[in-house]
C-alpha cells in the first residue's frame, strides 16, 4: 500500500497550529521592544509631533492623526509573512485636549484568512 504525503486533517491543524506558534516569536518581540520604547522615550504629556517623530525613528512610516478623535495611530507591516498569515504591529496615541499624550497602546495584527 502506498502512503499519502498529503498529512491528513490532524496533520494539517499541526501545521497550522506551528505556524501561528513561529508568528507570534517575531511579532511579540517587536510589540514589546516599542511599549519599552514608548514608555523610555515618550512621556505622558508629550505632543503629536514628538509621537510622529517616535514613529518615524522606529521604522513607522505608515501612520495618521484623526483631529476629531485625537489619536495617532501607526502600522509596522511585514513582521512576519508566511503561508496563510501575516503579522504587523499597531501602534496608538491618544492626545487629550491640549494635544497632549495621556496614553499610548501597541498591539499585534494578523491578516490573512
Amino acid at each position: 500500500m502506498r502512503r499519502s504525503l498529503w498529512p491528513g486533517p490532524l496533520g494539517l491543524l499541526l501545521v497550522i497550529l506551528l505556524t501561528g506558534c513561529l508568528v507570534e516569536g517575531p511579532a511579540k518581540r517587536t510589540a514589546e521592544r516599542l511599549e519599552s520604547s514608548i514608555e523610555s522615550e515618550l512621556p505622558v504629556g508629550s505632543s503629536i509631533e514628538d509621537a510622529e517623530h517616535f514613529l518615524e525613528s522606529h521604522g513607522i512610516e505608515e501612520y495618521s492623526y484623526n483631529a476629531e478623535a485625537g489619536r495617532l495611530q501607526g502600522i509596522k507591516r511585514g513582521i512576519w509573512a508566511g503561508f496563510p498569515t501575516e503579522a504587523a504591529v499597531q501602534v496608538r496615541f491618544d492626545f487629550g485636549e491640549s494635544e497632549a499624550l495621556e496614553n499610548s497602546e501597541v498591539e499585534i495584527v494578523y491578516t490573512g484568512p
